[in-house]
């Protein structure tokens, strides 16, 4: 339950469906909220939001609304900063207020919403006597973006698997496309672990336990790895988020290392304890190695950190990764 602006708020829904079950999921998530339910009509937006009303926050649902009465909604919205609106997004998508997007009053939902989408984006408004949202990094619009493609995601992939069934002739074209939608589910992962509106669990567990269900995650996208690692080396971290970080790590070395060949290795002194791949045999730099993207090493970074790990990594030459993983405080 969120406590601060939302949840005592006088909120106006409008929505073409006023049986969408939107209102339900609004008074269940914040029953102190007094909601009331429209449709959307100019002069009613210009009534009981633009002119004074007693709207504290806005739901808007802008998939049948014109491009002029967004325009109205703009206006009144940059006026009135202590106003917050939510905006579902569908089919239409943004085009035409674009501009929305920079207002710290506003926030957007992709359609079709689920509920932890709505809660995520609706907790974003807070504050005492402001409307202004809590951050201005959009972490509201990127969880729900995430919920959004989750689905699709899903679907293309059964559908993929569908294909595929008893029917070799085509698994050079879907199998490709199979690895692609499961690493795209994993990047949603990453980016969902990574958000702070995701809040750490820290727990004591067993490397081996961790480099257990890393090899099993592996295994869903493919690599045959095997993780024999010892018992008893119990650490203090979020699982989630170092077996994330460790799964990353092996992606990371996997498609930019000199070597295809990686091992998961286990190290345990009095100042800690850490997982670490690295790859096995000669490791020579070669003309065409490519070195990785930033983003991916400041990724395991953020899921280290979060995991309450430090990031390790060795590279030749300053540039080709050879070995990464995560070292665990003891």
């Amino acid at each position: 339950m969120v406590n601060g602006l939302v949840a005592n708020n006088n909120i106006v829904l409008y929505t073409p469906e006023l049986d969408s079950g939107l209102h339900q999921s609004i008074e269940f998530l914040f029953p102190e909220t007094n909601i009331t339910c429209h449709r959307f009509k100019l002069d009613h937006w210009l009534q009981y939001v633009a002119h004074g009303g007693e709207a504290d926050g806005v739901i808007l649902d802008t998939d049948a609304m014109g491009l002029g009465d967004l325009k109205t909604v703009g206006a009144t919205l940059k006026m009135h900063t202590q106003t917050w609106c939510l905006l579902l997004v569908g089919d239409r998508g943004i085009a035409g207020f674009e501009s929305l997007l920079g207002y710290s009053n506003v926030a957007v939902l992709p359609k079709p919403w689920t509920a932890h989408g709505l809660q995520t984006c609706l907790a974003a408004f807070s504050g005492s006597g402001s409307g202004s949202l809590a951050s201005t990094d959009d972490d509201g619009f990127l969880n729900g973006m995430i919920e959004a493609l989750r689905d699709p995601i899903t679907c293309i992939s059964g559908a993929l698997q569908m294909a595929g069934f008893d029917n070799d002739a085509l698994s050079d074209v879907l199998n490709p496309a199979l690895e692609a939608s499961r690493l795209i589910n994993e990047q949603l992962e990453y980016i969902e672990l990574t958000s702070p509106t995701v809040t750490p669990h820290y727990s004591s567990f067993d490397l081996r336990d961790c480099a257990i269900g890393v090899e099993k995650d592996l295994k869903k996208l493919g690599f045959g790895i095997k993780a024999d690692i010892a018992p008893g080396t119990m650490v203090y971290a979020d699982p989630r988020c170092a077996r994330a970080a460790l799964k990353a790590c092996f992606l990371l070395l996997n498609r930019f290392g000199v070597n295809s060949e990686a091992r998961l290795i286990k190290t345990a002194d009095d100042s800690g304890a850490s997982l670490i791949w690295k790859q096995q045999g000669s490791a020579e730099l070669a003309s065409d190695n490519l070195a990785p993207p930033p983003y991916l090493e400041e990724l395991i970074r953020r899921l280290a950190e979060k995991a309450q790990a430090e990031m390790v990594i060795e590279k030749l030459k300053d540039v080709v990764p050879n070995q990464v993983g995560l070292l665990f405080n003891s």
